[in-house]
């Protein structure tokens, strides 16, 4: 199984990520969107980062079910190749259409499912995409991995944009 690596452009409307079709390895750079608007399992800023979760079963059978779950909430499986699945949430508010792109890595010879969800274009998503994660989780009856980071906390109690990440 090769990993997937080209790059689409499939995204309308701008926004920090213009490359959907993205190799896990460039999870690991992170920085993918804006805060308002993303979260990731690969990215190590506070207000983006999620634990990433662990499968209860491997690898095709946890991604069968997790795209009958992305079905369940209105989502639409848009690419699927290997271990990777990409889905788009449409949906309508007050401050008109919009759709957030979710994508799904099955890391090889582990349980480990790593993420990123983000709204397109620079609009807030307002935590659905967090949210909408934690019922897909919850539902998959999937926990989360404990990370533990090095963080030196600038202001000492609190987190803060100014806090470093060590190794």
């Amino acid at each position: 199984n090769a990993v997937p690596t080209t790059t689409t452009g499939a995204r309308s409307g701008g926004g920090a990520c213009e490359n959907w079709r993205i190799h896990p390895i460039c999870w690991l750079g992170g920085r993918e969107g804006g805060a308002n608007s993303c979260v990731s399992s690969q990215d190590d800023r506070p207000a983006v980062f999620d634990n990433p979760w662990v499968a209860e079963q491997e690898y095709p059978k946890g991604m069968k079910r997790l795209e009958a779950q992305v079905l369940k909430l209105q989502g639409s499986v848009v690419e699927k190749d290997g271990r990777y699945l990409r889905a788009e949430f449409a949906s309508k508010g007050p401050l008109g259409e919009s759709v957030d792109d979710v994508e799904w890595y099955f890391t090889p010879n582990d349980v480990l499912v790593q993420f990123r969800a983000e709204r397109r274009g620079a609009a807030p998503d307002y935590g659905a995409n967090r949210k909408r994660l934690e019922r897909m989780r919850i539902a998959l009856g999937w926990e989360k991995v404990e990370i533990l980071r090095n963080r030196r906390r600038a202001l000492v109690v609190v987190e803060s944009p100014f806090d470093s990440f060590g190794p």
